[in-house]
């Protein structure tokens, strides 16, 4: 819990630090809630809007409260770059969480990489 909180509050703080300071910070969040890996996709999503609300208990980031933009990505490839630019050009988010597998985080990086928005990927291996 605690590496999910420091995560989500260091990209806020760097999405506010590059962007333009609203009343309300916008994070993206695709993750696979239905489909073949929502066992994965759903704790990724609890485990980011946990954080969240805990951020934003404590007053925000920077005094600004956060908002989740989700999206479901069905466990489709295809479903992650169509949310990835929806994200990007129609929602104006801030910062992205996304991916559970190598192939989603490589179809997307790219889009957030050209629009200087900082992405996390929270694989499930590799942690502590």
């Amino acid at each position: 819990m605690n590496k999910v909180l420091k995560a989500s509050s260091i990209a806020i703080a760097a999405a506010l630090a590059a962007g333009g300071v609203s009343a309300e910070v916008k994070i993206g969040a695709i993750f696979d809630l239905t489909g073949g890996l929502k066992i994965y996709g759903i704790q990724q999503g609890n485990a980011l809007e946990l954080a969240v609300e805990n951020i934003n208990a404590a007053g925000g980031v920077l005094g600004q409260e956060i908002e989740i933009v989700s999206y479901d990505s069905q466990s489709e490839l295809s479903k992650y770059t169509q949310y990835a630019n929806t994200a990007v050009l129609r929602d104006g988010i801030s910062a992205m969480f996304a991916g559970l597998t190598s192939s989603s985080r490589e179809a997307i990086r790219p889009i957030f990489r050209k629009a200087n928005i900082p992405y996390f990927y929270s694989s499930l291996y590799g942690m502590s």
